[in-house]
């Protein structure tokens, strides 16, 4: 035997018959015809389909929102006074003294001179302001007030250097409600221009009447000032200048009545009790508006 086979395989005659596939019919010409194709996939229903493209929808623009009002609202966070700190934020008598240029101020025993929690319950007339009263605020939202009267000293104002000073801070529940006071007592105060009235000097003996004249309104760094000029031939050119303005909860209300009829003082006052106000706020969360956002996407 030769190796290798001269004829290896077997010839193709020799072969047998292809086999038929399961299921495969015969075809018309002989033998099998080709195997049936798969059958097609399951089609997804067309409202499946667009409930999912509408579920991506949703979430997609519900995303959009939230950022929006993320960067619209700013911070989740503001800054509030509580009322423990109130009193903290007035003037002492020596910073009052500074911005002044005279000694420290001493309490105005005429007046209280004492840091007072309570409201000034007087009944004045309607176009005369009382700082911390009662009356301005009724209705405001206002939560809590410390108020004080100092004035300067015998030396100083024996020099020249006369003031009374009241000061007060009122706190609301947020920023928005004291700057609405704030403008509310404004668009008041314009009303009263060139307007008098009369203040009864209860401490006087026998009783004084004095009559006062309102003078214009004005808006400076955010700062609302007016005045009131004292009439009569004793009235010495007295004038009260009074400052109203919000910083974060609080109204910081300012009077101050001299013979020099210059309201400089009362912006510098003023912004020296809002640098108090700075550093006595504190941050606490306010997340209502996300919550509320929350809730409102959950009901739809």
């Amino acid at each position: 035997m030769t190796f290798p086979p001269a004829d290896p395989w077997p010839s193709a005659q020799n072969w047998g018959s292809p086999q038929p596939m399961p299921g495969q019919p015969w075809a018309p010409s002989g033998g099998y015809g080709a195997p049936p194709p798969p059958p097609a996939p399951p089609r997804r229903s067309r409202s499946r389909l667009i409930i999912t493209v509408l579920g991506v929808v949703f979430v997609v623009v519900m995303l959009i929102v939230a950022l929006v009002l993320w960067l619209l609202g700013g911070s989740d966070e503001e800054r509030i006074v509580k009322e423990s700190a109130l009193a903290g934020v007035l003037l002492t008598k020596a910073e009052a003294g500074t911005v002044l240029g005279t000694a420290p101020l001493v309490a105005d025993t005429d007046y209280g001179g004492d840091v007072e929690s309570s409201w000034d319950t007087s009944e004045p007339d309607p176009c005369n302001f009382v700082l911390g009263a009662e009356r301005e605020h009724a209705g405001s939202g206002s939560t809590a007030v410390r108020r004080q009267n100092l004035k300067s000293t015998d030396s100083d104002a024996d020099q020249g250097k006369d003031f009374s000073l009241t000061q007060a801070v009122v706190a609301f529940p947020d920023a928005d409600t004291a700057q609405k006071f704030v403008s509310s007592t404004k668009d008041k105060w314009q009303q009263c221009v060139g307007k008098t009235f009369q203040v009864t000097m209860t401490g006087d003996t026998p009783p004084t009447v004095d009559s006062w004249r309102n003078g214009d309104v004005s808006d400076t760094d955010g700062v609302v000032l007016w005045s009131i000029a004292k009439l009569g031939s004793d009235a010495g050119g007295w004038t009260c200048h009074d400052g109203l303005t919000a910083r974060d909860n609080v109204v910081v209300e300012v009077g101050l009545c001299d013979d020099k009829s210059d309201p400089q003082f009362v912006g510098q006052l003023t912004s020296k009790i809002g640098d108090k106000i700075d550093k006595a706020a504190q941050t606490q969360r306010s997340s209502h508006r996300h919550f509320h956002w929350f809730h409102h996407s959950r009901r739809h």
